[in-house]
């Protein structure tokens, strides 16, 4: 049984560990993320679970630092007469501490234009300034992120969610 483990140890840590060295070359990388906001909060109260997509581009400085920019839509599901969609456009870095493992922290800012939506009562459009920061795992040309997202800093307290993320890069 031992061994077995060991030899599942083994491969996983080869089978991560190779792909991850391909992307230490320094230079440009794009992708495209799908992402899942789950929101908490009073940002709960006016918009319900939300789907969207974003383009994303970086730029590799040292092999364990890429700087990074995602921007795209994601779409909030209406919850009651209410819904919320937002445009963020986050620049950020990401930062290896162990790049052969392919595991990374990240965190992004930048402005999230919303538009929120009450049914018989309108649209209201807003420019925000927003972050997110978390977690990911990089596996050859897929990316997977778990982080909180702040789609309005100046009223941190109400509105937090968790953004989920899976990309591919080019």
């Amino acid at each position: 049984m031992r061994r077995a483990v060991m030899a599942v140890a083994v491969v996983v840590m080869i089978l991560g560990a190779a792909p991850a060295r391909a992307a230490m070359v320094p230079g440009f990388s794009i992708g495209v993320d799908l992402v899942a906001t789950v929101p908490f909060l009073e940002w709960a109260e006016d918009s319900g679970f939300g789907i969207g997509a974003l383009a994303y581009g970086a730029y590799t400085a040292l092999p364990v630092v890429h700087f990074t920019a995602r921007f795209g839509y994601i779409h909030g599901f209406q919850k009651g007469p209410k819904s919320i969609a937002q445009v963020p456009l986050l620049l950020g870095v990401k930062v290896y501490p162990v790049k052969a493992l392919g595991l990374y922290a990240a965190a992004e800012a930048g402005p999230v234009w919303a538009q929120r939506t009450v049914s018989g009562e309108g649209q209201g459009f807003q420019t925000l300034w927003g972050a997110s920061g978390g977690v990911g795992f990089t596996f050859g040309p897929v990316d997977g992120r778990v982080a909180s997202f702040l789609p309005d800093l100046v009223h941190a307290d109400k509105v937090l969610g968790l953004l989920l993320t899976v990309g591919y890069r080019w």
